[in-house]
């Protein structure tokens, strides 16, 4: 089978990009023939990220492009314009360029089918031009986010999600999400889920320090809810010989600029270790005690069953889905501790008057997780081989009907 990959911002750099990456080594494996078509801003290997795979790339701060990759998260780790942003020059040269690489990739890849990353402005012009070609939407939910934020192309993305051959999601929480709020047919919604690498993320058994080390991996953002963790951390009535907190990650606004000034207050231990290769991360893991997801909004985090993976107790936000992904094996291990949210003002901002709340819940949690550490307390080996990117693969080889 040839597989043309699509997506709309860099093939690195984000869970779209991770999931992306990996199901192209898990499909090379199976004998499959890929090509990729992504947003770059230049033509480095090292940012396609992806070895001995045809790419079309579509070139950013260039003549035709005049303005940094847009980002299906309004804050990027790297610089990045909001599709919010895009004014009608900016949105016809982003359609144009988009739209000729499609054309392109079709006519000289020939692909028998096209998975497409984002339910969104890109999918939509790859399902408007290749029309006798079956096109699978992935859904992220960041993408769900953009079109629920504002009305940018709204109604033609609208009209052509509805023409895809497929859509996966995430967990049983979008697929509710894309038939009541985006009209589309229930029998087309499979429920894939997402998958990490077990060959990166396993317990290494590594001698751990008698110091608490407590990790957070993701963007330096509010909506990744990092200052209601910095809060809640820096309360912990403990001394900086008794713990410590890394966090893992890159930001590139003013946003970053607040986190780490806020983290310098702190009295306590708080490092911050900026962007980490998957197998660095690994051994940060293996080496820390317990994982922290505090954030207001994700689609399913994958960082959750790495960490567990590597031998963690972890600490998370109730978010959407993610008790039904991991399922009554992982949920009732003892290894996982849920966190509920404040009351929010929308997808991904609480309210105010909920945040202190909010940060005293993840304290609690914290100090429980560390007397579990102290103490050797529910820990449980977790089988995880069910989510592991292979099995992904199976999943959505199974369900492309050629």
């Amino acid at each position: 089978m040839k597989i043309l990959h699509i997506i709309s911002q860099k093939p690195s750099d984000t869970g779209s990009g991770l999931y992306i990456r990996n199901l192209i080594k898990e499909f090379k494996k199976r004998g499959h023939k890929q090509s990729i078509l992504c947003g770059v801003e230049n033509l480095n290997e090292s940012e396609l990220g992806i070895d001995e795979v045809k790419s079309y790339p579509v070139i950013f701060n260039t003549k035709k492009l005049p303005f940094n990759i847009v980002g299906m998260s309004d804050v990027m780790p790297y610089n990045s314009t909001r599709y919010r942003d895009l004014d009608k020059d900016m949105l016809y040269k982003f359609k144009c360029e988009f739209e000729n690489t499609i054309v392109q990739a079709i006519n000289e890849f020939k692909p028998d089918v096209i998975l497409c990353n984002h339910l969104y402005l890109v999918t939509a012009l790859t399902v408007d031009i290749a029309k006798k070609i079956k096109v699978y939407g992935i859904c992220h939910g960041t993408d769900l986010r953009q079109l629920k934020s504002h009305n940018l192309e709204k109604k033609f993305i609208m009209n052509n999600l509805k023409k895809l051959s497929g859509v996966f999601v995430l967990h049983n929480d979008q697929k509710e999400d894309l038939i009541k709020n985006f009209n589309i047919d229930k029998e087309k919604i499979i429920v894939s889920g997402i998958g990490y690498d077990d060959s990166i993320f396993y317990n290494k058994n590594l001698k751990k320090s008698k110091k608490i080390n407590i990790v957070y991996t993701g963007k330096l953002c509010y909506s990744k809810g990092v200052r209601c963790l910095i809060n809640a951390y820096s309360s912990l009535e403990l001394n900086k010989n008794e713990v410590c907190l890394n966090i893992i990650g890159d930001g590139c606004n003013e946003e970053k600029k607040h986190i780490i000034k806020l983290a310098e207050k702190s009295q306590l231990t708080i490092n911050f270790l900026g962007r980490l290769t998957q197998h660095q991360l690994s051994h940060v893991y293996n080496k820390s005690h317990i994982f922290v997801l505090p954030s207001f909004y994700e689609g399913l985090p994958l960082v959750l069953v790495e960490a567990l993976s590597s031998g963690m107790y972890v600490i998370s936000s109730e978010l959407n889905g993610v008790k039904n992904w991991f399922g009554d094996n992982i949920n009732n291990s003892g290894r996982i501790e849920y966190v509920e949210l404040p009351k929010m003002k929308s997808l991904d901002e609480p309210c105010e008057s909920g945040i202190e709340e909010y940060e005293d819940r993840l304290k609690k949690s914290i100090i429980k997780t560390i007397s579990k550490v102290k103490n050797s307390k529910d820990y449980n080996e977790i089988d995880t081989q069910e989510l592991t990117w292979s099995g992904l693969s199976k999943v959505i080889e199974k369900n492309i009907d050629l």
